[in-house]
């Protein structure tokens, strides 16, 4: 006989505010993909959903998590 499983524990989100995506992008003067950035990313950002991009537009989420108050 088998067991189902559960979805097991699941990991707390790590969200940040755009705005600090935003901002690190402009610091860069990068400020076209800063605009595409506002106008894509929900406000609240899943870095472990959107890694991927944060790696492409070379953001270390740690960078990020120095940013929120």
């Amino acid at each position: 006989m088998t067991r189902r499983r559960g979805p097991g524990p699941q990991k707390p989100l790590v969200q940040i505010n755009r705005s600090a995506i935003v901002a690190i992008l402009r610091k860069r003067e990068l400020h076209a993909r800063a605009d595409w950035v506002e106008h894509t990313l929900p406000a609240i950002v899943d870095i472990r959903r959107h890694t991927g991009l944060l790696a492409t537009l070379h953001i270390d989420p740690a960078d990020l998590a120095n940013q929120q108050p």
